[in-house]
């Protein structure tokens, strides 16, 4: 049985008019037609063969382009299969807004194939030499959005147009000794609040400078996708991001609610491809949903490595990049709420150039921001301080809550879950009796050639009362399947500085499933494995693994009733997946993924003890027996 997205039905009833609103019915508005290249701003711009040059809102728009305003239901018409050229001091105005009857919506291709079957394209204007023409000076520095909004945007809708380029240039400038300057690149840039607005089935790419060489800076890569302050009911699914400062970014400000990225592809060339921000005193967030899309190689080019940052600054300068960056001190606030439902799920991390150091984390919470992390897949995603990063040294959210369950990791270069921060840089504070991170029902594949020994990686604040019984008042380990391959098989590695416990590994477990070291003295993991997940395809697990986790529908997380696959969960198997049909046992971890981006296989054998129930000798190191469908190893 799958399990619907609450979010894309809420919003799908409200934007197609299923509700009922009183006293409103649904706005039929007129239609327009841009055609760029062969229209006129003179015609009636309400067919086809009458087509606009310019789109209403347009600050080139003349005649009755110009004085044409678009009302509820309205939909503007880009031509397929060209581009328009934004020539101005800004972009195209969203000067009118839709209602509760209907959305205004700005399109690049129609039903009858207008122009053909490739979407419009929205670009602005350079020279010969690869300079941006076109825009606003702001401190000596050219400046456009594709789109830019006055103040608060309603009910608009951007349907199937291809963005970019915008700001940068068309080629790498030359290099002349110093760093370029930044020229912003915008797409959908609204300057005010988002209030039931849709982005759907569109491209974005090269916004603002993108490359990684000399002569760019960190500072010179500028753009943005799309960027609001405030929301309330926005949905983005079906985009592609690529060659872009910030992809997504979103200040919560007032009472934000109901935010949906959903379907979408981010690769190549990216600082911040999902950024939530509370940038508001007393603001409010709740009802996010971050889920099914894909985060491929997209900070590569910008980290440490052969085929990573050659700009000005060296090493360590290059851009801070983050798939979902989670924040809570946008410029400088002091109090914030966040609500139980801010969601990250389902999503697929990977970083296929193995040469690379990565970026700072997948998914990066600063400033005790809560979420729920759950059925998504980590494979081999290189990051410098962790596939999941929780840095939350201020506590500006006193009841923060960080839940990482039913995930699956299969890591050759990275640090599962990162603490409190890199020695002598972060630190988790002990001043809360709650459980503020919870961690359960999750499979760690710790491969051989990761240069890092543990799963997990926690540095205390400088407290010389930090005992281990107020650590596990804060974290909470259990219900989880280490598969780890190094010569201590360590879990946790502990740091305190100044502190009682000192500055050492304390949580590690013996080759011997049945000891686990330390966990006696912290109470975690007394229901957690050391075997073969026995993935098939895909990282899916054979009904016959031993990986029976913990029922976690009593935390009431939207969407955790389901695996990533959308089947509800019945015996809550660890990792992404509820288990699939049987396959024969193995005693080797099969991480083969079939998934477009050509990744590898890779086994390795499993030790510890176990029981089996076939017959034969045992291949492992173990003391169990059996070599058929048991669990011995």
């Amino acid at each position: 049985m799958k399990v619907p997205n609450f979010l894309s039905a809420l919003r799908s009833l409200v934007l197609t008019g299923v509700f009922s609103f009183a006293g409103h019915s649904l706005a039929t508005g007129a239609n327009y037609y841009v055609d760029y290249q062969g229209g006129s701003d003179d015609n009636a711009g309400t067919g086809e063969g009458v087509a606009f040059k310019h789109c209403p809102g347009d600050p080139m728009a003349t005649s009755i382009a110009a004085t044409t305003a678009l009302t509820p239901g309205s939909t503007v018409f880009f031509k397929a299969g060209q581009s328009y050229v934004v020539t101005g001091t800004n972009g195209i105005m969203l000067s009118w807004n839709g209602d509760s009857t209907g959305a205004i919506t700005y399109a690049g291709l129609t039903a009858d194939n207008w122009g053909g079957t490739n979407p419009a394209n929205i670009r602005a204007a350079y020279d010969t030499s690869g300079a941006m023409t076109s825009g606003i000076h702001i401190s000596g520095s050219l400046a456009m959005n594709a789109f830019q909004s006055p103040g608060a945007a309603a009910y608009l809708s951007f349907q199937n147009l291809d963005i970019g380029p915008v700001g940068g240039s068309t080629t790498l400038p030359v290099d002349t000794g110093t760093a370029v300057p930044s020229v912003w690149g915008g797409a959908i840039i609204l300057n005010g609040s988002a209030t039931s607005v849709t982005v759907g089935n569109c491209s974005f790419h090269e916004l603002g400078y993108w490359y990684n060489t000399k002569p760019m800076s960190a500072y010179s890569i500028n753009g943005e996708a799309f960027g609001c302050n405030g929301f309330n009911l926005l949905t983005i699914t079906n985009c592609s991001f690529t060659k872009i400062n910030h992809a997504l970014e979103f200040m919560v400000s007032g009472n934000c609610s109901g935010l949906e990225v959903a379907q979408c592809a981010f690769n190549d060339y990216l600082v911040w491809c999902v950024d939530i921000g509370r940038a508001a005193e007393g603001c409010r967030l709740d009802n996010v949903a971050v889920h099914d899309n894909k985060f491929l190689n997209f900070d590569v080019k910008y980290s440490a490595g052969p085929n990573g940052w050659q700009g000005y600054g060296g090493n360590g300068s290059w851009p801070h990049c983050d798939a979902i960056f989670n924040r809570g001190n946008s410029g400088g606030v002091s109090t914030y709420v966040d609500g139980p439902n801010i969601n990250f799920y389902n999503n697929y991390f990977t970083t296929t150039d193995q040469s690379a150091g990565g970026g700072s984390g997948d998914i990066f919470c600063v400033g005790a921001t809560s979420c729920n992390i759950y059925n998504n897949i980590f494979e081999r995603s290189k990051k410098a301080d962790g596939n999941i990063y929780v840095l939350s040294p201020d506590r500006i959210n006193t009841g923060f809550q960080v839940n990482v369950l039913n995930n699956t990791f299969i890591s050759s270069g990275t640090i599962p879950i990162n603490i409190g921060g890199q020695s002598g840089t972060g630190y988790w504070p002990l001043i809360t009796t709650n459980t503020e991170l919870n961690v359960q029902n999750n499979i760690f594949v710790m491969e051989p050639s990761n240069q890092y020994n543990f799963v997990a990686y926690l540095v205390l604040t400088n407290d010389p009362t930090a005992t281990i019984q107020k650590v596990t008042k804060t974290i909470f380990f259990d219900h989880n399947d280490y598969v780890i391959q190094n010569q201590d098989n360590t879990i946790l590695r502990w740091e305190n500085y100044g502190g009682s416990i000192g500055m050492t590994t304390v949580y590690s477990v013996p080759g011997v499933v049945a000891r686990w070291g330390s966990r006696e003295l912290l109470g975690w993991d007394t229901n957690s494995v050391r075997v073969s997940p026995k993935f098939t395809n895909a990282y899916h697990i054979s009904a016959n693994s031993a990986l029976a986790g913990a029922d976690l529908s009593g935390l009431n997380i939207a969407g955790l009733l389901a695996d990533k696959d959308g089947t509800l969960r019945s015996t809550w198997c660890m990792g992404a997946y509820e288990a699939y049909a049987t396959v024969t046992s193995s005693n080797s971890v099969n991480t083969t993924n079939a998934n477009p981006n050509g990744s590898t296989q890779t086994t390795f054998p499993i030790t510890g003890g176990g029981t089996g129930t076939g017959t034969g000798t045992g291949t492992g190191t173990g003391t169990g027996t059996g070599t058929g469908t048991g669990t011995g190893t």
